[in-house]
């Protein structure tokens, strides 16, 4: 009988989020606040997040519109996305200090543990799957990396809200605070480096030789 191997989790980033009033929320809706539409569809960025054991992570995204995307958090692991004919997209996992090479699907991470899909993964935050309220804040902010606009976000569940700077331009949260149980707001993600590129032939192709090929598709699971 074949298990998965271990697989170290992917380290995803979401914050959550503060209440507005009953005409705000008939507009302020997620997709029109945190909209993507004016990106480019080639975009590059790098960015230092903390866990929440207050670690510091470095993480790089490669994003080619909606087909292909590469996010890499430190030296340690790789996630490829790759969209089929049908529309689906396609998952390789490379796990450096293991030397493995997973290819796998959106269910087969959900049984790992691994929530994801692809806003979550090319945007940043997680879309909302329950009530939610967002509170446009009177400030924007200006730095190299663009312009963006600050946003409270609170969401139906337990963890504290956030603040969100959001960047039309570029289709990313360029800061990310969250409220310490003292009150006070702390960045938990900024974006250090954006810009577009051209996808050069072996962007997208997985750096494992050497490494261990593991097919954990649907059909290859077995419990």
């Amino acid at each position: 009988m074949r298990k998965f191997l271990s697989v170290t989790p992917l380290i995803l980033l979401a914050y959550l989020p503060a209440p507005l009033s009953q005409a705000e929320e008939l507009t302020l809706k997620w997709d029109k606040v945190f909209a993507t539409g004016s990106a480019p569809e080639n975009v590059y960025f790098r960015a230092r997040y903390l866990d929440k054991a207050g670690k510091s992570h470095e993480l790089q995204v490669w994003r080619q519109a909606d087909l292909h995307l590469r996010r890499k958090t430190d030296d340690s692991l790789d996630i490829y996305l790759d969209k089929d004919a049908s529309g689906n997209y396609n998952y390789r996992l490379v796990d450096y200090s293991r030397k493995l090479v997973i290819n796998t699907d959106s269910t087969n991470l959900i049984r790992m543990g691994i929530l994801t899909d692809w806003f979550r993964l090319a945007h940043v935050l997680n879309s909302p799957r329950g009530n939610y309220t967002i509170t446009p804040r009177q400030n924007t902010q200006d730095g190299p990396n663009g312009s963006c606009a600050w946003y409270q976000l609170e969401m139906a569940s337990p963890d504290s809200p956030s603040r969100i700077c959001w960047s039309d331009q570029w289709g990313l949260p360029l800061v990310i605070q969250a409220r310490t149980d003292d009150g006070e707001w702390k960045t938990k993600f900024t974006i250090e480096e954006i810009r577009t590129f051209q996808p050069a032939p072996g962007t997208f192709d997985v750096s494992g030789n050497g490494f261990v090929q593991i097919d954990a598709k649907l059909d290859e699971a077995i419990d």
